[in-house]
């Protein structure tokens, strides 16, 4: 694996632990059940398989969507 794709996938790790905090943390709050939050991933194809991880994290009031574009670049998912 490059250098650079080790970083990217260290950096999408940080990235979804400070998700996954914030996640918790709304979670122990009191929401109207009438609420929805919707989390939006815009990533390459290295955040495949990430809905899926966070899923099991959510609440039924959040909707979570992902968008892949194989192969982007930082630029190009801006």
């Amino acid at each position: 694996m490059s250098q650079l794709n080790l970083r990217n996938k260290v950096s999408i790790h940080n990235q979804l632990s400070e998700l996954r905090e914030t996640i918790n943390m709304n979670n122990r709050k009191v929401n109207s059940p009438l609420t929805k939050h919707k989390i939006v991933l815009i990533g390459d194809s290295n955040i495949r398989g990430y809905v899926h991880n966070l899923k099991p994290l959510l609440k039924n009031n959040y909707e979570l969507y992902s968008v892949i574009k194989p192969g982007a670049t930082t630029n190009e998912l801006k």
